[in-house]
């Protein structure tokens, strides 16, 4: 043949797999997993480099030469060849491929292609990125591998940060600042007194969000925490939900803890999420009292450029008052014992 009638060619294989497509009376799922059972030592070498203008598609989506073109380039991907300009729609189907464990030798095996075509995906970015990032992360959940492959992956950097605050007397001032910050919708780190008293601020934030931890358990009144960034609810979760992921028998009952406040939980077939219900990435009370604290801090120091301290709860500023009236206590035994020596 020549190379214009090889490229119009549409081999054998991919015929039967059109067939199974039609003849199956199945859940557009059960077709997808059947497929791809059936092509999953399937090569081709027949390169596809047009846009192809779908998001999350499957094989009946695509025309001839574009499976043709996806087959050719999993095939490059397996042997090593990675092209970074491919459609990131053939990254999305060979995930699929992964996530219904087909063509995998195990769990492990699939993990570490799903985190290759994560790690391709970042480098531009978008939608298409975040969905890739969530199919690795319910990947590793839901074929139950260790919580450490969730590092840095989907939201799991943060909540890690939520933990420091969540269990603040375990941290040390500069791990629990270091959240604070991160977490805080007032941009501290930008601050004229934090960058010419940084310790002094750190210690009084954190003895204030230890204390008024402290206040409201005794209180038994809404968790300073939860107060911070929202009610920790359990809701209904569904894996894999824009992938078409078949599941061949209802996966087992289990508790995966994937973090602090990330535990997933399967019981009949059916699965649920522990999360913080409304969490934003920047929490606006907890700024309050930072901004607060500064506030006070630069009246009490004499600092030049005066602050207006938001609007806050009686608890908090009593609390902001102990903090500071502490430090500057400290400090002045501290020069005391100095001068005595």
């Amino acid at each position: 043949k020549t190379a214009s009638q090889f490229n119009k060619y549409t081999p054998e294989k991919i015929i039967e797999m059109r067939k199974l497509g039609r003849t199956l009376e199945k859940s557009r799922r059960e077709i997808f997993y059947t497929q791809a059972v059936f092509m999953k030592d399937y090569t081709d070498d027949c390169p596809y480099h047009s846009v192809i203008g779908q998001f999350l598609p499957s094989y009946e989506t695509l025309t001839n030469a574009q499976l043709r073109g996806y087959f050719t380039w999993r095939t490059r991907f397996r042997n090593g060849d990675v092209d970074t300009n491919a459609p990131f729609v053939f990254m999305f189907l060979y995930a699929s491929e992964i996530i219904n464990g087909v063509g995998v030798a195990s769990a492990q095996d699939g993990y570490d292609i799903l985190s290759s075509l994560v790690s391709e995906a970042d480098k531009n970015g978008g939608e298409f990125s975040r969905v890739m990032s969530s199919m690795l992360q319910d990947y590793v959940v839901y074929y139950g591998l260790s919580p450490l492959l969730l590092s840095d992956k989907g939201d799991s950097g943060l909540y890690r940060l939520l933990d420091r605050v969540f269990r603040c007397r375990e941290y040390a001032d500069d791990e629990l600042f270091e959240a604070v910050k991160e977490l805080s919708f007032y941009n501290v780190g930008l601050s004229r007194f934090y960058k010419k008293y940084p310790d002094d601020l750190k210690y009084v934030v954190c003895s204030v969000i230890r204390h008024l931890t402290e206040l409201c358990d005794e209180k038994n009144k809404q968790s300073f925490f939860e107060t911070m960034f929202g009610t920790i609810v359990k809701v209904p979760y569904r894996m894999f939900p824009q992938a078409p992921f078949y599941e061949k028998t209802p996966h087992v009952n289990c508790e995966y803890i994937a973090g602090p406040f990330n535990t997933y939980t399967c019981k009949n077939g059916i699965w649920s999420i522990t999360k913080i219900y409304s969490l934003t990435t920047k929490s606006r009370p907890l700024g309050d009292i930072v901004k607060a604290s500064e506030a006070s801090m630069r009246k009490k120091y004499g600092f030049r450029y005066p602050m207006k301290s938001p609007a806050i709860g009686k608890y908090e500023k009593q609390s902001i008052e102990k903090a500071i009236d502490g430090l500057l206590r400290k400090k002045e035994e501290e020069k005391i014992n100095s001068v005595g020596i």
